[in-house]
């Protein structure tokens, strides 16, 4: 596979990625970092057109995202990231985000997983750590990818529904929705107070169109407010995925 260990790709924050402060959301971020992963996937000549011709798909497990500064609207951002090896079936992906004057913003760490199309189940990584080109030298964040805890819930949202626009080109829900939908159930008087410092998910299950979810939030004793959070299928109590936040008060109101 030919093309850059390290892939740098310029973003603008638009005025419908923001949130009512004027900072890029969450959500704007990860997809940043998905564009900037399959752009580079794409030049290494392993991205998703080059698996599906093998019945396989990229597939994120674990994400950890740390931002110091959240960029604003209209603010030229770049987003650095390259292959930093292999930890069993995770390939291992970092982030930076560096503003117009090269000032670090935040940083992420991300394990992919290859699944066959026919038995969702993961694949072994023995072709591309032959073939790719690791970076390891460099890293986003010095930091392992671990299970998280189990949420014990102390509040539960309401049930909704898998949309259509939740799904993504394999047919289930996209990773970044469920940040989304994480974020949302925060609600406005936590998002005026507080930004998002630190976001961390484990994938645990697949979920589909018209699939019945609902949120579960436990609260962790800290002087900022940190969360634990789970997306539940209704139909079978399935845990979706696990999520812990970390936030800081927004200070200056700003």
């Amino acid at each position: 596979m030919s093309g850059p260990s390290i892939w740098k790709e310029e973003f603008r924050i638009k005025s419908y990625e923001v949130d009512m402060k004027g900072k890029a959301t969450l959500t704007a971020l990860c997809n940043y970092f998905q564009d900037a992963a399959g752009n580079h996937a794409d030049a290494l000549e392993g991205g998703m057109s080059f698996l599906l011709e093998r019945n396989q798909i990229w597939v994120l497990s674990r994400m950890l995202v740390r931002m110091e500064i959240l960029p604003r609207w209209n603010e030229k951002i770049l987003v650095e990231t390259w292959s930093k090896g292999a930890d069993g079936l995770f390939a291992l992906r970092d982030f930076l985000v560096l503003d117009a004057k090269g000032k670090t913003l935040g940083k992420a760490t991300t394990g992919w997983l290859i699944i066959d199309l026919n038995t969702r189940r993961p694949q072994r990584l023995d072709t591309f750590i032959k073939q790719w080109p690791f970076t390891k030298e460099r890293e986003g964040l010095d930091e392992k990818l671990e299970r998280l805890a189990l949420c014990k819930p102390e509040k539960e949202s309401l049930p909704f529904r898998v949309r259509v626009s939740d799904l993504d080109i394999n047919n289930h829900v996209n990773n970044v929705k469920y940040a989304e939908w994480i974020m949302d159930d925060f609600g406005m008087e936590m998002r005026t107070k507080y930004d998002i410092a630190s976001f961390e998910i484990n994938y645990q299950a697949e979920a589909f169109y018209n699939d019945e979810v609902f949120i579960r939030s436990e609260r962790i004793p800290e002087e900022q407010p940190v969360f634990l959070n789970a997306v539940i299928r209704k139909s079978d109590n399935k845990e979706i995925c696990r999520v812990r936040t970390g936030w800081k008060s927004r200070g200056d109101g700003a």
